[in-house]
């Protein structure tokens, strides 16, 4: 049995290949949608990313994870362009949001899937509007919900998270744990131990 990352998402990518596992990666066709709803949002695309490259009868489980931001009532994808993620670093600036990711696995074998979306709280210290202009110039939020990454420079404006780490990085590894074991998977179906390191 293979794994498929229905993601070009370097991040991704890096998370499971640090945990050991091996896997191939597709590239998902379908269109990202923003809904009123962050939970339906992830749900949606996550799936759709799946159902985009994913081959009925294939001896493979496809992973699909899509990520969102959702602060002061909006839901907030990727920014179209900076202009748009300096308005989303104002929103963020000095309070609690939310991420939702949506995961979802689909055994392609059996054409049986699992979905599972979790949410994590951030809250980000007061940023000044040269921090932000600055972080924008950076080049960095560009790719990224809510215009920010945690594992990269605005790691320095968060001063708390409520939940899982990985969920706000993009990839919540439990729950791809709880989704693998859901298939009738463990993980060592997927990873190759390297012995000799302790």
């Amino acid at each position: 049995m293979r794994l498929v990352l229905a993601s070009l998402s370097p991040r991704r990518q890096e998370i499971l290949r640090g945990l050991g596992f091996e896997f191939e990666v597709a590239r998902p066709s379908s269109e990202e949608e923003i809904l009123d709803n962050p939970e339906e949002t992830v749900r949606r695309n996550a799936v759709a990313k799946v159902e985009s490259v994913a081959k009925v009868g294939d001896e493979a489980v496809y992973v699909g994870v899509d990520t969102v931001v959702y602060a002061g009532g909006r839901v907030l994808g990727k920014p179209r362009s900076e202009g748009e993620a300096v308005e989303m670093l104002r929103l963020l600036s000095g309070r609690w949001h939310s991420v939702y990711s949506g995961i979802y696995l689909l055994d392609a074998s059996r054409w049986r899937g699992y979905f599972e979306a979790v949410k994590t709280d951030v809250l980000f210290d007061e940023i000044g509007e040269d921090e932000i202009r600055w972080y924008v110039s950076s080049g960095e939020p560009m790719d990224k919900a809510g215009a920010y990454g945690i594992q990269g420079l605005a790691s320095l404006f968060i001063r708390a998270i409520r939940g899982c780490y990985y969920n706000v990085v993009g990839f919540p590894v439990n729950a791809f744990y709880r989704g693998l074991k859901a298939l009738g998977y463990r993980p060592q179906d997927f990873i190759r131990l390297r012995r000799g390191s302790t």
